[in-house]
């Protein structure tokens, strides 16, 4: 709170923030959920253009509102301000339900009871994106922000990215500065925040030059597209090629040959070998249901970067890259996506098909200079574009085939021809927006139609190149025919102009003034000091995603479409790499990648504490700074903080939202961060420099540590969830705020010794706290006193649910049980690593030897001895004479150790087959053996395992069950 007798002019701000308050995070947390449930039903930005990890509606305008409105702010209002307005709230007369038990009750409902009808009846409202404030809600909220600031304060987002937060800021009718150094998340803010809003409705009009340059498209190449007899040839899907050394053949790699898995249809090869030699052997493929034959369409052709060719020979993943680096892989359609009469199905390429896509090869072979040197800038090798590189893909307009090229080529070259005619036609901000559009629905269009975009069979349709934030290489990829009336650029087109007409839809009754600027957000000159009242700021995430490297894909384009139209906005040939504050090792250059990511460490902490600064200089005295973040790395947190602190920031609140629903498939086993922090900072008196003791700071810091996760625990018990262990990543995520809140509330802080302390060791006792808070709460009395050795690796199972785990907290943990991780590796071969961030735990198969065993022995422990070094050690032994010897081997090493009398021994076997997966996969089968070991005589009455209780675990090691994408449940219907 700031002092009213503040020597600067102007009025200030006399009371602390509703941020500083409770907040309904559990309810916006499923309103979070809810809204990214059916990614058919997202907000308009999710569809106007790709940008990576953008924030859901209701958490980013509960972010916006806790940090504008005063503390004590009635909850309820709060609540419909974001847009969650129940119609099927009941005031009661002896009490008043509040919206956020409401909607808390109502996921219980549904995931309890099931439901009938639409999603939006069950709550009450339509999602909460569809609901923006009128105009007399944002009167009623300027006049309380009024009376708390004694103005209406100004908000801005320093690196905005796709616009989620400056756009619902100027929903509320605030000033709302948006800046960014990335010239393609510029050209987004221009198309979410001004484009929508230039009074006219020009949604016809980019429909009508949109459509024109579609037209003269199909006019140019649309015969570069045939059509079979009776039926439309939408989407075609190739293969990369390689040649074999051996036969010859130019072998299609693909991982696998499925077309649609719900109907069963498949591609299936048919190898000529051309036995008599007189022609090259060559793989050419038919159309095939499954359920009528013996085929198997996983069995693809690569494997692990290896190919598999037909004629039992291995090309090995370097011979790929030979060739991929001196000639360039080749290229086969191998199936097209028909449509007729009867509905969509599938054919082989003909004679035809094949003659085009060499007409085309052939068309930019011969073209002039501006085709032939289309796209030829190189592609930097970096984080996420070394992928790339080893496959021949070292030039953007190496992402795509001649014909993919050629013709992105023409709607550029169409593009081009309208342009003009819109300036002459439009005013500015008008031309602007449609020019901005229709460069939207190409870029759109390319990431549908490259190398990397890709056939997704369970659905089936092309996915796009950014399904994940990354460039992993597709062996096998999807084209578009954007010529084709139905599936084409007409399609994306109208896609496009659907967000536009929902951004007008969902304007507010009263929209505030945007200002976008591009700049590096450590030199915001265009600001004066202390302009800013409220910041409220989605960082970049430390090493999550290269965004630069990334946008570059779209940036190559928009150069060419916008350049001219955003003057200065795209002078670089790519996106400024220099300048962005990410971690991104293939920056720099060291001895050993361990050296590259330290450095990239320290650049990413640096630049991170000069936007922080700057942004300390353009707050207001009485100014509030709040951070969303959400990353699960505490090397990500100690240097946000640590950057947060030099700045001169002290934290005074912190909120969990839970905003990212925690999906099987995409989730489980990776240990994501599901939650988003809130993390509200304000000016720490910069005349206080009296050092804190660490040692009083460690003790307040572990006791709100081991606190938070304690009320954690038990408000997502009270929210249904299961009374078991929940999401060890979600609690460390949730403890760390509350955490670095007590140390830089004390900043500076040094040891008696001087030292400074950084937020690392705070982060430090966070986890040890929550250890103590795991071992406290859900481990028996006899399984809290094993060995550190067991207790390390029984907690890990317990934290993570998968047998992989982050290399940092597994080395964390192990540090605070005295024990040397390196020597749980070497000596006992507990884990092995698994990449360079993570581990994997090891199978008993691979600690335990035969007693006759010869030669090398990798396993340190004998199955026959009789005294082992640790618990664990035992069980493993135990099920190792269980799984090779039977049942009557593994009931005499029991009896012959008395292991059946140590309750500590039957204690950690009831533990690991309570936390271990029981479905067997080739690499670990512990859980499985463990089930068969408890469901065997063993345990009947008098057998020396009776009585052990267990629930078994029916998922596989890696965390997710035994279900393939197509098995997922359909995403929630919400509205339409």
């Amino acid at each position: 709170m700031t002092d009213e007798n503040s020597d600067t002019d102007g009025p200030y701000r006399t009371t602390d923030l509703k941020v500083q308050d409770a907040l309904p995070v559990t309810a916006v947390g499923i309103e979070s959920q809810r809204e990214r449930k059916n990614f058919s039903d997202l907000p308009p930005q999710n569809y106007v253009h790709t940008w990576f990890a953008r924030r859901p509606t209701a958490a980013t305008r509960l972010s916006i509102l806790a940090s504008i409105l005063p503390k004590g702010y009635d909850e309820n209002e709060l609540m419909r301000l974001i847009g969650m307005k129940p119609s099927n709230l009941l005031d009661l007369p002896d009490k008043t339900k509040s919206i956020a038990d409401h909607v808390v009750e109502k996921k219980a409902e549904k995931e309890q009871e099931g439901i009938d009808g639409r999603v939006y009846d069950h709550y009450g409202y339509r999602k909460a994106y569809k609901n923006p404030p009128s105009a007399e809600e944002i009167d009623r909220l300027h006049e309380t922000l009024t009376e708390t600031w004694g103005r209406v304060p100004t908000i801005m987002d320093a690196t905005a990215g796709g616009g989620a937060i400056p756009l619902e800021s100027v929903r509320y009718g605030l000033e709302t500065h948006a800046n960014e150094l990335n010239g393609v998340a510029v050209a987004i803010l221009h198309g979410v925040l001004e484009a929508p809003y230039t009074g006219k409705n020009l949604s016809d009009d980019i429909r009508t030059y949109g459509e024109r340059i579609n037209e003269q498209v199909r006019e140019n190449i649309g015969d570069l597209f045939p059509d079979g007899d009776d039926e439309s040839w939408l989407e075609r899907i190739w293969a990369h090629t390689v040649k074999c050394p051996n036969c010859g053949v130019d072998l299609p790699l693909s991982p696998n040959w499925w077309l649609d898995k719900d109907k069963g249809i498949a591609a299936r090869p048919l190898y000529d070998s051309n036995e008599n030699k007189e022609a090259t052997p060559e793989v050419s493929f038919e159309i095939v249901d499954v359920n009528e034959t013996d085929f198997e369409p996983t069995d693809g052709t690569v494997t692990d970067g290896d190919a598999s060719c037909y004629c039992d020979w291995t090309i090995e993943s370097d011979e790929i890259k030979d060739q991929a680096r001196d000639e360039c892989l080749g290229d086969q359609v191998f199936a097209i996506h028909t449509e007729d009469d009867d509905g969509r199905g599938f054919t082989s390429p003909d004679e035809l098909e094949k003659e085009a896509v060499t007409e085309a090869r052939e068309a930019v072979q011969a073209g002039g200079q501006e085709i032939r040197t289309l796209l030829n800038t190189d592609i930097p090798k970096g984080e996420e574009t070394e992928r790339l590189h080893p496959l021949g893909i070292s030039e953007w307009r190496d992402m795509y085939t001649d014909r993919q090229l050629l013709t992105h080529y023409h709607y550029w070259k169409a593009f081009e021809q309208i342009k003009p005619e819109v300036r002459e036609e439009y005013d500015e901000d008008e031309a602007k927006a449609i020019l901005t559009y229709i460069a939207f629905a190409a870029d759109k269009s390319a990431t549908m139609n490259c190398k990397q975009s890709w056939w997704e069979a369970g659905t089936p349709k092309v996915a796009q190149i950014f399904d994940r934030h990354d460039f992993a290489f597709k062996w096998s990829f999807a084209e578009i025919n954007l010529t084709s009336k139905d599936l084409g650029y007409g399609w994306v087109l109208e896609s496009i102009i659907e967000a536009y007409e929902e951004f007008r839809e969902l304007s507010s009754g009263k929209m505030g003034d945007a200002k976008v600027t591009q700049s590096d957000a450590r030199q915001l000159n265009h600001l004066d000091d202390g302009e800013i009242d409220v910041l409220v700021v989605d960082p970049p995430y430390y090493q999550n995603v290269m965004y630069s490297e990334l946008s570059d894909f779209f940036y190559v384009w928009l150069r060419k479409y916008l350049g001219d139209v955003y003057p200065g906005q795209f002078d670089r040939d790519l996106t400024n790499k220099d300048d962005e504050a990410v971690a991104n090792a293939s920056q720099f250059d060291a001895d050993s990648d361990e050296s590259k990511r330290e450095l990239a460490k320290q650049d990413y902490k640096r630049k991170m504490g000069r936007i922080f600064e700057e942004l300390h200089r353009v707050l207001a005295d009485d100014g509030v700074f709040t951070l969303m973040f959400t990353h699960k790395q505490a090397d990500a947190w100690d240097s946000l903080t640590k950057a947060l602190i030099d700045a001169g920031f002290k934290v005074t609140a912190t909120h969990p939202v839970n905003t990212e629903a925690p999906l099987a498939l995409n989730q489980a086993g990776k240990n994501a961060a599901e939650s988003t922090i809130f993390l509200t900072s304000e000016a720490r008196d910069a005349t206080d420099t009296t050092p804190s003791l660490w040692e009083n700071v460690r003790k307040k810091a572990r006791e709100r540590a081991y606190e938070t996760a304690a009320d954690y625990e038990k408000q997502r018990q009270r929210n249904g969830d299961s009374d078991e262990f929940g999401d060890y990543v979600a609690l460390t995520v949730a403890v760390y705020g509350p955490t670095l809140e007590v140390l830089t509330e004390n900043a500076p802080v040094k040891t008696a010794t001087g030292e400074d302390i950084e937020p690392k060791r705070a982060l430090d006792e966070a986890r040890n706290a929550i250890t103590e808070y795991i071992v406290d709460n859900y481990m028996t009395d006899e399984v809290k006193h094993v060995g550190a050795k067991d207790r390390w690796y029984l907690i890990l199972w317990l934290a993570f649910g998968t047998r992989t785990a982050p290399m940092s907290e597994a080395q964390k943990l192990a540090q605070s049980m005295g024990v040397n991780i390196d020597d749980l590796k070497k000596d006992d071969r507990l884990w092995r690593k698994n990449d360079k961030d993570s581990i994997r735990l090891r199978p008993f198969s691979d600690r335990i030897h035969a007693p006759d065993a010869e030669g090398r022995i990798y396993e340190p422990i004998d199955a026959s001895q009789m005294q082992f070094d640790s618990v664990l050690d035992a069980v493993h032994a135990t099920l190792w004479w269980y799984e090779n010897h039977g049942v009557d081997r593994a009931q005499k090493f029991i009896n012959a150790r008395n292991l059946q009398s140590d309750s500590t021994y039957r204690a950690v076997l009831e533990e690991l087959a309570n936390l271990l997966p029981t479905r067997p996969e080739d690499s670990f089968q512990d859980g499985a053996v463990i089930k068969e070991l408890l469901t065997s005589r063993l345990t009947s009455p008098g057998g020396p395992l009776d009585s052990i209780n267990v629930t078994f675990s029916d998922v596989t090691a890696e965390g997710t069950t035994q279900q393939t994408l197509e098995e997922t449940p359909e995403a929630e219907q919400d509205d339409d």
